[in-house]
């Protein structure tokens, strides 16, 4: 493979196949939500004993629910491992294929200009994050998420602090002149040992749910028209 182009043509039938497999076990969610309540506040009325019927109405689609949520759960690492994979198809293409060898100041104490891992600063941010190093932290951890001191890599720790702790997007587009909320996500910290692998987590953060939104993504990435 002499092109960026070819790599993903040679990987695109893999990569669709593991779309296909994320979706099926996404799907084991969705087929089942738990139900909403939606009523109106009347003082006048018991709202306990309202609660209490809506609970009693629906406890068919809360059972249902539950089943699934534990199906879900069940199977939450085959789908991790189905993301890892993508990541990984993905940070290959990078590893081989990207030209940039600039790093902004922000990277620089970590990142040398023209080194491997400057190819992987590129990208929409994300936490402010580029996506390139998303992909290149979470690809680590799902690879060597058994072997703690290969994560200790300054740089897949300074992507998934970034991750777990982030300013409030919303309040900062407000333009407010005091210091915006941190927001915490345990969905991203390292720590978290409820956790094995995060790339179901990442992959959804960076909105991969489908062949075409990782496609798109990855042509930015590598400049492919």
């Amino acid at each position: 493979m002499q092109t960026a182009s070819d790599y993903l043509e040679k990987t695109e039938s893999a990569v669709h196949k593991l779309f296909e497999g994320i979706d099926s076990y996404t799907k084991i969610l969705k087929s089942a939500p738990p139900p909403h309540f939606l009523d109106t506040v009347n003082i006048d009325n018991d709202y306990k004993q309202v609660i209490q019927d809506w609970a009693k109405e629906n406890e068919i689609h809360f059972e249902t629910s539950r089943i699934a949520q534990e199906k879900f759960i069940a199977e939450n690492f085959a789908l991790a491992t189905l993301c890892g994979a993508v990541l990984e198809v993905a940070a290959k293409a990078l590893e081989l294929y990207s030209k940039n060898e600039k790093v902004p100041a922000e990277w620089s104490e970590l990142i040398k200009e023209s080194s491997k891992q400057a190819r992987f600063v590129i990208g929409k941010s994300i936490r402010n994050v580029p996506l390139g190093l998303i992909i290149y932290a979470a690809r680590n951890q799902y690879m060597h998420f058994e072997e703690g001191d290969k994560l200790k890599d300054p740089i897949n720790l300074t992507v998934f602090k970034r991750l777990a702790s982030f300013d409030d997007e919303l309040f900062l587009n407000e333009k407010r002149t005091i210091q915006p909320p941190r927001l915490y996500d345990p969905a991203f910290d390292l720590s978290n040992q409820k956790l094995l692998s995060f790339s179901h987590n990442v992959t959804a953060l960076i909105r991969w749910r489908s062949y075409d939104a990782y496609k798109k993504d990855m042509h930015k990435l590598l400049n492919i028209s």
